[in-house]
């Protein structure tokens, strides 16, 4: 077999090991393996926790919200098909959570991590950059501010996160297409915004 051959195998034999071992670590806690349980748990409640801090901009919150999600993914555990990653799974289940915690809470939520992440590829430049940063920062958090929920969700996890278009769809619960217009929609609203408030 010639060279160039191999590493596309050997990929796809290590996703469907990664695929093979995860079924079985959930189907272990599906049983009541406590130690299956604790691996989905460390593996995922970083991502999970991070992904809803940036989606709303509360630590307390995001990590009361990470934790229902668990339990309720744990209740549920062994509805999970398999017809995507459990991780895509995951953030799904947390999704909903803050939609409805959203929806009984109609308090105006922030991005300030999310902004930061984004800013952070400017650290490189001189120490008098600073306030230029605080500037372009609180700017990029008071368009983020004018966005509906929906298209602040679809432009934090697609273009601030830069997750695949069908993985948002899947989180968000939502059609492909009704993602990617929400995240136009986005896109051209934060960049109005921040053209006309241009320092």
């Amino acid at each position: 077999m010639p060279a160039g051959n191999r590493a596309p195998n050997l990929a796809a034999n290590d996703v469907v090991d990664a695929l093979a071992g995860e079924s079985a670590t959930v189907a272990a806690a599906v049983a009541g393996d406590e130690a299956a349980i604790r691996a989905i748990y460390m593996a995922h409640a970083p991502a999970v926790t991070r992904r809803l801090l940036n989606l709303c901009g509360d630590a307390t919150l995001a990590e009361e919200l990470a934790q229902d999600a668990f339990v309720t993914a744990f209740d549920r555990l062994d509805r999970f098909a398999g017809d995507s990653c459990l991780a895509t799974w995951l953030h799904g289940i947390a999704f909903n959570h803050l939609r409805n915690r959203r929806a009984g809470d109609r308090r105006r939520s922030r991005l300030h991590v999310a902004a930061r992440q984004t800013l952070a590829r400017v650290t490189a430049e001189p120490a008098d950059a600073d306030a230029r940063r605080r500037d372009l920062l609180a700017r990029f958090d008071d368009a983020l501010a004018q966005l509906d929920f929906n298209a602040r969700s679809a432009f934090v996890l697609r273009v601030v996160e830069q997750l695949p278009l069908a993985e948002v769809a899947s989180i968000l619960d939502s059609p492909v297409s009704t993602v990617s217009h929400w995240t136009r929609r986005a896109e051209a609203k934060v960049r109005v915004y921040l053209e006309e408030h241009e320092a």
